[in-house]
């Protein structure tokens, strides 16, 4: 799967973008095939007679069951149960149309308020199924634009200490099948402290929703209730459908962002480099969340890409994706020292044993009048990105004070952490109250000025 499959789609002209990680919690190969993007799972079947395809008859659709996760290992029944999950969801909802309709809608709203990405703790395609589905099943005959509605009024008032489940947990393995870890609360206390549960409804119950942490709760808990509101205005004819998808205005709503860059010179090293550094987004927004010195962090899930068109070969230009949080600090606190926040972040990336060369990481402090032009949806095309912006990993020089200060990798094995954050002075802001949220930094008297500062310093 991982070779000789690997080695047909690189040969294919309608595949783009490949990237292997067989080292995931579920193996996947991802590409794009005609611009539509694909995550490639697989699992051998023991009894394969499910797959035949007979000459002359239309194949049909192959319906998984309990018997075949029989000697699966855990990555395979992980595998099977992507499909699994989804075809008990299509049983369960009492008008599949509507479903389909509702989720579509509730996916796009997701995407554009910035919500979407299972990786960075969002919400992601099976999150959204299961809550969809769940109301789907409480109202029967409601219409799409009625559960849209309802979907939204539900989990903007969600406590979310209760689990969203649509069966009950499946605890015992079917006969034949290997015993796994299941959601359970009791015995498990990892289980007992996620703040947001999500089950799958086919064994093994697992919680979809394990990574979202409080940042990211904070956020889709003000997105629901928004977007509730809106829902409400709607039905009493106050308000229009375009207004519920609207984008948000996340960039004006905060006065400060630590933007991450991620570079490479090409496009197998940016896939690689890039995927490393997703994956490792979370440790940042939760290292960046830190009640005890007066920060509290809001990460926006959309990735913005950019390409350098220096080459007739699009896999040969130098690509950037930008990812940004906001971050709000308490009244009464002077000095902002964010070094502390990123460090484990920086940590598990510039010791990654697969960077090469050019893989390139820039973290810095930039205030909302600063922002790059293309963070903003009213803004048509995106600017080009000057080569002098990129962090070049083979040279190391001192920024003055006017500049970015950025710390490069040597030459060789040993890397150094890159980072790039501005001293700078802004006036104190007071975190937003949220019943979500656990702390709330204690209000005191307003500075009159504050200092962030950083690796630059």
């Amino acid at each position: 799967f991982f070779s000789s499959l690997v080695d047909m789609l690189r040969e294919d002209e309608r595949v783009a973008d490949l990237f292997p990680v067989p080292a995931a919690y579920t193996p996947v190969l991802k590409f794009k095939m005609n611009g539509v993007a694909v995550d490639l799972l697989f699992a051998r079947l023991s009894d394969g007679r499910k797959l035949e395809i007979k000459k002359g008859v239309e194949p049909k659709s192959i319906e998984l069951d309990d018997m075949d996760l029989v000697g699966q290992d855990e990555a395979g029944v992980r595998s099977i149960n992507a499909t699994r999950v989804a075809q008990v969801l299509l049983r369960t909802v009492p008008n599949l149309e509507n479903f389909k309709l509702t989720l579509r809608a509730v996916k796009y709203w997701a995407k554009i308020r910035g919500l979407y990405s299972n990786v960075l703790g969002f919400l992601g395609g099976i999150n959204c199924a299961i809550l969809v589905a769940w109301v789907c099943k409480r109202h029967p005959t409601a219409l799409p634009s009625t559960l849209l509605g309802l979907f939204f009024e539900t989990f903007a008032s969600w406590g979310w200490h209760f689990p969203v489940s649509l069966c009950p947990v499946m605890s015992t393995p079917p006969p034949g099948v290997l015993t796994m870890p299941v959601w359970d609360p009791v015995s498990n206390h990892r289980d007992a402290m996620r703040l947001m549960t999500i089950l799958t409804p086919a064994y093994p119950t697992m919680n979809s929703s394990y990574n979202v942490e409080l940042p990211q709760l904070r956020r889709i808990y003000s997105e629901f209730c928004e977007a509730a509101n809106t829902a409400s205005d709607i039905m009493n004819g106050k308000a229009k459908w375009k207004d519920l998808f609207r984008p948000n205005d996340f960039f004006h709503q905060h006065q400060h962002f630590l933007q991450v860059r991620i570079s490479a010179p090409n496009g197998e090293d940016f896939r690689s480099w890039f995927g490393l550094c997703e994956s490792k987004l979370r440790v940042l927004i939760i290292g960046l969340e830190a009640p005890e010195r007066g920060i509290q962090s809001f990460p926006y899930a959309t990735i913005f890409h950019h390409t350098h068109d220096n080459s007739e070969n699009p896999e040969e230009c130098l690509r950037e994706a930008s990812f940004f949080i906001a971050f709000r600090i308490a009244l009464g606190v002077e000095n902002v020292e964010l070094r502390f926040c990123i460090n484990e972040f920086l940590h598990k990336v510039n010791f990654w044993e697969g960077r090469r060369l050019g893989m390139d990481l820039m973290i810095e402090h930039v205030k909302q009048e600063n922002l790059p032009s293309f963070v903003f949806p009213d803004k048509a095309k995106l600017p080009r990105v000057e080569k002098a912006k990129v962090v070049n990993s083979e040279s190391s020089k001192e920024a003055t004070s006017s500049e970015r200060s950025t710390q490069k990798p040597p030459k060789g094995p040993s890397k150094a952490p890159l980072q790039s954050l501005r001293p700078v002075e802004n006036r104190g802001e007071r975190p937003p109250h949220s019943p979500v949220s656990s702390t709330n930094p204690s209000p005191a008297k307003r500075a009159k000025k504050k200092t962030i500062s950083g690796a630059g310093d």
